[in-house]
């Protein structure tokens, strides 16, 4: 669990500045840049040492999860990252940002400049700035093995022209038959994107196509710098996505499949999994989906096709840092 950075009153300078060397080395890590070490001999009382970290800060907030009003964007269809205000405001900080001071008494707002005193304000901002930068987002990976059921019905008809009363629905349980043999008898091929889902393509008069896809595997994030966190896996699903040769515009219904945690909608992102125990760990790894036959959705109407399931856009790690301080 972090602590509390040292407040600057009555507080040795070392102390200061130790902690937020620690603080910037340590946020630069969680964004896979290098780690920090303040260099012997290096110049406290020049402007350029404390602007580095100003200007850090100013630039790469928006890197950061904004956690306060996240870390979903409203729509929840991505992750909300800081916007330069919204930093300042989650800091505590002047909305014109840094405090800055010629004669240690007025207070003007910008990264200091040459002429400015250095006095507890300077550390008071730096301290709420990187205090504010906990979490951060990483790309996972999909791997693993995934099984194909289709059959196309050589445009088996949906009625006979000549008898309209009959049973439309006549040859759809044969297509059906098909894909569930051609599911069953299937082998697994490697994956790298998941997806679960079936579908029925008809195209007016005629059945044209079913087919059952399924996957399993691992979703995995590595690269993760080597410091205290938890995190949580999500990710985004589409509904809506172009298949050749059936055409484009294909509109698929979620089911979850007893695959997800929390079940996805329409391009919402959905949690999966999460570990709140902390770890030192540079890569993680989950196991998800089955090769279970995948239910059928309900026909289509006349001139549409029909699907259940989901076809993943994004798998994403949510790293919540327990940085030293904050």
């Amino acid at each position: 669990m972090s602590t509390a950075f040292t407040s600057p009153a009555n507080a040795i300078w070392q102390t200061l500045l130790d902690e937020i060397t620690i603080a910037y080395s340590e946020r630069r890590q969680a964004l896979g840049q290098s780690a920090y070490s303040a260099a012997d001999g290096k110049d406290i009382q020049a402007a350029s040492y404390w602007t580095t970290l100003q200007n850090w800060l100013e630039t790469y907030c928006t890197s950061f999860i904004d956690h306060d009003n996240g870390p979903l964007t409203d729509e929840m269809d991505a992750f909300l990252y800081f916007t330069l205000d919204n930093w300042r405001a989650a800091a505590g900080l002047n909305a014109s940002g840094f405090r800055r001071s010629v004669d240690g008494t007025t207070m003007l707002y910008g990264q200091m400049q040459a002429g400015d005193a250095i006095g507890p304000w300077i550390f008071e901002d730096l301290q709420k700035g990187f205090g504010a930068l906990q979490q951060t987002v990483k790309a996972g990976s999909f791997s693993g093995t995934r099984k194909i059921g289709a059959a196309n019905g050589g445009d088996q008809p949906v009625y006979d022209p000549e008898n309209p009363g009959a049973n439309s629905r006549g040859y759809l349980p044969y297509m059906e038959a098909l894909s569930e043999y051609a599911y069953a008898g299937s082998s697994q091929t490697a994956q790298s994107v998941f997806d679960n889902h079936s579908r029925i393509f008809r195209y007016e008069e005629f059945w044209y196509d079913t087919a059952l896809y399924r996957s399993q595997g691992n979703i995995t994030v590595s690269g993760v710098a080597p410091l205290s966190h938890s995190w949580k896996l999500y990710l985004i699903a589409y509904s809506r996505y172009d298949i050749p040769p059936f055409g484009t515009g294909a509109t698929w219904f979620f089911d979850t499949y007893n695959d997800f945690l929390y079940a996805p909608t329409d391009g919402i992102l959905c949690r999966v999994e999460e570990n709140v125990a902390p770890s030192t760990d540079t890569s993680h790894s989950i196991a998800v989906g089955s090769l279970v036959q995948p239910s059928w959705p309900y026909p289509p109407g006349t001139g549409t096709d029909a699907g259940r399931g989901y076809y993943t856009k994004d798998l994403n790690f949510l790293l919540i840092w327990d940085f030293t301080n904050a």
